[in-house]
């Protein structure tokens, strides 16, 4: 093997050992962004989490009961039209 060809050979083996070094800074890099958005990731489901329940006991019917006697409201039925009421607004239309 003569002196040029050796050289050559050492270039090329410093080239690619410097193209996996960068490739693994790279690999490095982006496992830690991974790492750093699954605990953001986590924290955002626990916010849901809780609101869900929030959700929840605000819908529960002690709560709202609760709450409308706070208020001091009055909760009535929910109004059904009267069926000429109802054939009037279809014809209307």
């Amino acid at each position: 093997m003569t002196v040029a060809r050796a050289v050559g050979a050492v270039l090329i083996l410093m080239v690619a050992g410097l193209a996996v070094v960068a490739v693994r800074m790279d690999q490095v890099q982006l496992a830690r962004r991974v790492a750093q958005l699954h605990g953001e990731q986590m924290v955002v489901e626990r916010k849901l989490w809780e609101q869900e329940l929030t959700i929840a006991r605000l819908r529960a019917p002690q709560s709202v009961r609760e709450r409308t006697e706070f208020m001091n409201l009055v909760a009535q039925p929910p109004h059904e039209p009267e069926p000429d009421e109802a054939a009037g607004r279809l014809a209307a239309r």
